[in-house]
């Protein structure tokens, strides 16, 4: 089994970063055959951009995971608007994340990621928000029916920003009469200054962190410790043996990959 879990918490690195460098889909198996395959836990795959999945690519990973691989995959967010106006447009988007679960799904996936939508220009706040709410209940339903893990991801704050804050959730979860799995994403709770919140408030609702570093005022991905995310908020976190985090700085991941696991040994006194 490849990159076996440490006392049950399973710490993983995003591939964003070969994505950022807009390199192919082989890359990413050549990462696979390389030396930090047997020290990961798992690997994020993106679908977006230059590893947007295939049918072919879809199938390579299915056969790396019987051969003890493990992934989590981030579905496509370029050009997806779940909670766009225009209803086409919205269509296309939904359908794209239900088509990256459903390959998420063959290869057994740990988790697939779900971006919020966003309000479109000059539409009502409100008729985004019902929006976003009817496509993420789809997405969640299409899900369980294929029994595909999948988390909902805080958005950065921005004006367009839908789920963005603590308040926000719970604000969705009350509207939709459910809660669905959270990812906090660690990088853009430091942006909105909600990170103590998240932790304090809605940890029995995470199932996945998204650990990367920032100055606070824009998503830049920073290696851990480059930025200034109050890292220690997430130490008590560590002692939920469930809980995936995954490491997604596009600037040195792999440092940031052995900064996050000393975080956990010294959480856990290991």
């Amino acid at each position: 089994m490849r990159g076996r879990y440490a006392r049950g918490v399973p710490l993983g690195i995003s591939t964003l970063y070969l994505v950022i460098q807009k390199k192919p889909f082989e890359s990413v198996v050549e990462l696979l055959s390389g030396p930090a395959a047997d020290r990961v836990s798992y690997f994020e795959i993106v679908d977006n951009g230059s590893t947007r999945l295939t049918d072919t690519t879809t199938e390579r990973l299915a056969g790396l995971a019987q051969t003890g691989h493990r992934f989590t995959l981030h579905s496509p967010y370029e050009g997806i608007n779940i909670a766009s106006s225009d209803p086409r447009k919205r269509r296309r988007s939904v359908d794209a994340v239900k088509e990256s679960l459903e390959r998420g799904a063959t290869f057994d996936a740990l988790n697939v990621v779900v971006h919020p939508g966003t309000t479109d220009a000059g539409a009502p706040p409100e008729e985004a928000f019902r929006t976003n709410c009817d496509s993420l209940m789809e997405i969640w339903d299409h899900s369980c029916s294929i029994g595909q893990r999948m988390a909902v991801e805080n958005d950065i704050a921005h004006e367009k920003g839908i789920l963005v804050r603590p308040s926000d959730f719970r604000s969705f979860f009350a509207s939709v009469g459910t809660r669905l799995p959270l990812l906090l994403d660690v990088g853009h709770a430091n942006i909105s200054g909600t990170l103590k919140e998240f932790v304090g408030k809605m940890a029995s609702d995470f199932s996945e962190l998204h650990v990367h570093d920032n100055e606070g005022d824009w998503d830049q991905h920073l290696a851990l410790g480059e930025g200034n995310t109050d890292l220690s908020l997430i130490r008590p976190l560590f002692a939920n043996t469930s809980l995936l985090f995954t490491v997604e700085s596009v600037q040195d991941p792999f440092g940031s990959f052995e900064r996050l696991s000393e975080l956990r040994r010294e959480a856990l006194l290991i």
